[in-house]
């Protein structure tokens, strides 16, 4: 990977996790935005971060690689997990929440058996630490405060 794709991966990563602060700092402008009540939003995005991020770990499976078929496995399974937090009541909210926060550890344990591995490279294993360690902040935040 060139430098510039590097930089561009780290700065998509960072504005990936504002979404999340986003919607607890002002969910009343989010919902007037965007017409949607601020817990589906958190809930949505929840769920497509945590499929993409399971989705990334198939990058890893290609004919060539050295992945463990277990890693893609328990990609498949995590991102069945996100999908079902949005079959929880949207009521429910800690429920799904909870869920969600650790889908997204769950897929950072992965990336670190990866980088263990040899399979990661060192700044991207930081970078999904920095970022996964944020959304929890925003994610926890979501649980006892919301």
């Amino acid at each position: 990977m060139t430098s510039r794709s590097t930089a561009i991966s780290i700065a998509l990563t960072a504005l990936g996790a504002l979404p999340f602060y986003l919607i607890l700092i002002a969910p009343s402008e989010v919902a007037r935005i965007i017409m949607v009540d601020p817990h589906s939003a958190y809930r949505s995005y929840g769920a497509v971060i945590g499929s993409f991020m399971a989705g990334t770990l198939w990058g890893f499976s290609q004919p060539a690689s050295r992945t463990p078929i277990v890693a893609v496995v328990l990609s498949n399974i995590l991102a069945l997990a996100v999908w079902s937090s949005l079959l929880i009541p949207l009521e429910a909210f800690r429920g799904w929440l909870w869920l969600q926060l650790i889908v997204f550890w769950a897929l950072l344990a992965i990336d670190w058996s990866l980088w263990r591995s040899g399979l990661e490279r060192d700044w991207y294993l930081r970078l999904r630490v920095l970022v996964t360690t944020a959304v929890s902040i925003a994610y926890l935040c979501a649980i006892f405060f919301w």
